[in-house]
């Protein structure tokens, strides 16, 4: 009988030892997974942020007065809806009052009206998620 009571107690303890292995590889497997799916989510909005190039093609005064009238295409690679594009005039936040059309499509122009005249000698910028463009009136 003494000689089976170190035996059993090895044997508990190598099992004890695979349980605890074997539950910590487990957690870090389901740990490491979801860590790379919020890296590859994270990725993938910044990828598509970074898509969304702008450059101001023109500027009408002109035609609808005490308003602007903003041409912007989309020189990237993801479609840019007109809500995510912000407009400054020296430097003041100019309210959107519409796109035509509301998408833009890489290689597409889009003409937003703003309410703000941009006068000569003043600025206009044009914010998007991509990056921004910056025109002197």
């Amino acid at each position: 009988m003494k000689g089976i009571t170190p035996v059993i107690a090895i044997i508990l303890l190598l099992l004890i030892t695979v349980a605890m292995v074997g539950f910590a590889m487990v957690w870090f497997q389901r740990f490491i997974q979801t860590a790379g799916q919020g890296v590859d989510t994270k990725l993938k909005q910044d990828i598509a942020t970074q898509g969304k190039q702008i450059q101001v093609s023109n500027i009408d005064v002109a035609s609808d007065p005490g308003n602007t009238i903003v041409s912007v295409t989309n020189k990237g690679s993801y479609a840019i809806q007109s809500t995510e594009l912000s407009f400054f005039v020296n430097g003041t936040r100019a309210a959107l009052e519409s796109c035509s059309p509301s998408a833009a499509q890489p290689g597409d122009t889009i003409d937003c009206t703003v309410n703000k005249v941009c006068d000569t000698g003043l600025t206009l910028k044009v914010v998007a998620p991509g990056n921004d463009d910056l025109l002197a009136c």
